[in-house]
């Protein structure tokens, strides 16, 4: 029984913190958003090869293990729709991941990841239309481009794999990078003119690539949107949580209404493709946050103190009830007292600590008296 009174109040301390039940999600509209990209992703593979993606995958099955390039050649497409075709199996997943998800965290983190394949997929357009805008303009001058055919070959080769990982993505990014460098390099050995052929590729670029940089940024939009409802969604719920407990959070929901409101300012960052006005808003954003989880944490700091001292109190009442029963008599008078104390200031805890200590002998030989009786 040694240590047993200490013991006892970290148990109910442990007991009388503030748990809330996680609030459920909702993924209609996610499953709506990934929905659209899954689908427009199926009218690339069938503009490009003439099948539905469903045709392109069983195809692709007969080829398993072998790489992008050497399945493309087999079946005759470009090795661009070979990928998409994974893509676009890869985008249903996440729709079911993100139907079964309920846990606010879990979903934000799904929406991150997702967040991260739409950029990788953009820079996936952009730089496999380079190259092969690049190649094209070199063969109408007769030049011999074997050497970056293959290196395009090898790009598709190592998206895939990039859109498999489920760890080391940046390794597979910078190994991306490097094949893109070696690219550049290559066509400008080959001709005196690359300089000018890459400003004319990259004049092209821009006008295909508007509608796709565009639908880009509305995707990541949605999921910048949707991490942000889902984060306010599950601290009102918290928030309700503590009201029905009896817990003042005007101030609480005065913080969050402040952070609501910066909302508006995100949507407009995004809206305008502005990349330093996204970060200038979400650092703002993640300070207000900051400051909220602080107030947050004290607040339940606070509604666990009461119940701690609520605890206490019936404790001591137990004791003394036990002890009349046992024909017993113990005063708790001053434990009573800073119990009190305790109530409007924890700062009292070690005091409160010390009577109780003191009083040990006593309360286990009352805890005990019908085992010694």
């Amino acid at each position: 029984m040694k240590g047993f009174i200490i013991a006892l109040l970290l148990s109910l301390i442990m007991s009388t913190s503030m748990a809330f039940p996680v609030m459920d999600v909702q993924n209609s509209e996610d499953a709506k958003e990934v929905t659209e990209t899954v689908s427009d992703i199926g009218e690339k593979v069938h503009e490009m090869t003439g099948k539905t993606v469903e045709e392109m995958r069983e195809q692709i099955r007969e080829y398993h293990g072998e790489n992008v390039s050497e399945i493309a050649k087999k079946m005759g497409v470009n090795a661009k729709a070979i990928v998409l075709t994974r893509v676009h199996e890869i985008r249903e997943r996440i729709r079911e991941r993100i139907m079964n998800i309920t846990n606010p965290a879990e979903k934000i983190r799904e929406r991150m990841k997702e967040a991260r394949t739409y950029r990788y997929e953009y820079a996936f357009e952009k730089w496999s239309l380079y190259m092969n805008k690049t190649i094209e303009k070199l063969d109408e001058l007769g030049v011999n481009t074997t050497e970056l055919s293959n290196l395009i070959d090898e790009y598709y080769d190592k998206y895939e794999e990039l859109q498999e990982a489920e760890e080391e993505k940046m390794e597979i990014v910078s190994e991306l990078k490097e094949i893109i460098r070696e690219f550049r390099e290559t066509a400008e050995s080959l001709t005196e003119d690359f300089r000018t052929i890459e400003s004319e590729v990259k004049q092209e670029m821009e006008n295909e690539l508007s509608g796709i940089k565009e639908a880009t940024w509305e995707h990541l939009k949605e999921v910048a949107l949707n991490v942000f409802d889902t984060k306010v969604e599950a601290a009102e719920h918290n928030l309700d949580v503590f009201e029905a407990n009896g817990v003042d959070v005007t101030e609480l929901r005065t913080m969050l209404d402040e952070i609501k409101a910066m909302r508006s300012d995100l949507e407009t960052a995004y809206d305008e493709m502005n990349r330093t006005k996204i970060i200038e808003v979400n650092k703002e954003i993640r300070e207000k946050w900051i400051e909220f989880r602080k107030a947050y944490a004290e607040a339940v700091g606070f509604a666990a103190h009461e119940k701690i001292a609520m605890k206490l109190e019936e404790f001591a009442k137990k004791i003394e009830e036990k002890a009349q029963k046992c024909g017993e008599t113990i005063n708790l008078s001053e434990i009573k007292q800073l119990i009190e104390e305790f109530k409007q200031n924890a700062s009292k805890a070690p005091e409160l600590r010390k009577a109780v200590n003191e009083k040990k002998p006593e309360i286990i030989s009352i805890l005990r008296c019908r085992i010694t009786r």
